[in-house]
């Protein structure tokens, strides 16, 4: 009986795969699959998760069955349909990934504190006869100082 680690290697080879092109197909697909945890499954280091597991089947387009317990097929009948929610969920986590993959590309171009943002800082485009929105001088509110009476103590 293989390994699963055999196995996964099994299915690499089937579709003339790298670990490197199951790597980017991942990315690609938004599987969240990374090279440790793909060397581990290999390696027979660890064990993917149920989840991991079904996105691992759905990358190389084997089935579960064969991949967990080495019966059957490597190739699910007529292509493993998934239960509508484990699709719907696998879905959602891909979209996920990749508005937070897009969030932190964002993020890393953007500027750096202290470094100017590009077309800040430029004047804005008015026409010069444009009515001013600002006086020339603005000026506080004085405060007056109260006055206290003398004495303390009223008439009466």
């Amino acid at each position: 009986m293989a390994t699963l680690g055999e196995r996964i290697d099994a299915a690499l080879d089937a579709r003339g795969w790298t670990q490197a092109d199951a790597l980017r197909e991942s990315r690609d697909r938004g599987y969240g699959i990374t090279s440790s945890m793909l060397s581990k499954w290999i390696g027979d280091k660890a064990k993917p998760s149920a989840d991991q597991t079904v996105a691992l089947c759905r990358l190389l387009g084997i089935s579960a069955h064969w991949l967990l317990l080495d019966e059957g097929g490597m190739n699910p009948p007529g292509q493993a349909v998934l239960e509508p929610y484990v699709q719907a969920r696998l879905e959602v986590s891909a979209e996920l990934r990749r508005q937070i993959r897009q969030g932190i590309d964002t993020a890393l171009t953007a500027p750096a504190a202290g470094q100017p943002v590009p077309g800040a800082g430029e004047p804005p485009n008015v026409p010069r006869d444009a009515p001013k929105l600002m006086p020339k001088k603005v000026t506080e509110p004085r405060v007056l100082p109260l006055r206290r009476k003398r004495g303390g103590k009223g008439k009466g």
